[in-house]
């Protein structure tokens, strides 16, 4: 549960933009990794992967109102345009393998054969500014405080690296995320009566969700 934990208490999602109507209506979030086969160091690609889900996330734009003021309006896709999360930083894991009783030979991102033979591990999660949200280390080999800050100086780098290359693919995803929306706008355009239709109710707020790794529910 280190993935869920280095975003939860470091703050990453913005929790507090996820109401709607205080004290009724919030956003429930929830992420659903399925893991079909890995090559070593599982806990980096599953904090890669779930921050490419809710990085790439819309959910659908609502609007607070009516006559009493707590009807809240769930707006299709084609009227409003779907809302980012507001995600604060990005939380990576980067993991150590060690072979040594003093733990002096590490390896880090060990493939599934070194992790097989390792006599013990570290995980480290940083962000890439360098702040420390979670650390798990299993195994019995004694690790030094200064084997740990040299792993965390080795996971920043990596870090810094991963981010990088997570923002260019999904810039690039955004892209194409903006082609499809206006291939689907066409047609609607040439045909108005289609286009045209009345805002979701609060029942509809369960059925929307762009992103196959992560969902969204309206709970009361």
């Amino acid at each position: 549960r280190i993935v869920e934990k280095s975003l939860r208490e470091s703050g990453a999602i913005d929790t507090e933009a996820l109401c709607v109507l205080t004290g009724r209506k919030v956003w429930a979030l929830k992420v659903l990794l399925h893991v079909l086969d890995h090559g070593g160091a599982l806990l980096d690609a599953c904090s890669v992967a779930v921050l490419c889900g809710l990085l790439s996330f819309r959910h659908p734009d609502v609007t607070v109102g009516g006559d009493s003021g707590q009807e809240v309006i769930v707006h299709p896709p084609h009227v409003k345009e779907p809302i980012p999360l507001n995600v604060h930083h990005l939380p990576l894991a980067v993991s150590f393998a060690f072979f040594e009783d003093d733990g002096e030979l590490v390896v880090v991102d060990p493939s599934l054969k070194e992790e097989a033979a390792m006599r013990g591990s570290l995980t480290v999660v940083l962000n890439p500014q360098g702040e420390l949200c979670a650390l798990q280390k299993a195994g019995g080999v004694a690790t030094s405080t200064a084997q740990i800050m040299r792993c965390m100086r080795i996971a920043q780098a990596k870090v810094e690296e991963r981010a990088n290359q997570m923002k260019a693919m999904l810039s690039e995803y955004e892209v194409v995320r903006v082609k499809r929306r206006v291939r689907r706008k066409r047609p609607q355009e040439e045909n108005p009566s289609k286009a045209s239709g009345d805002p979701g109710t609060d029942e509809q707020m369960q059925e929307s969700s762009e992103d196959e790794s992560s969902e969204e529910d309206m709970e009361e």
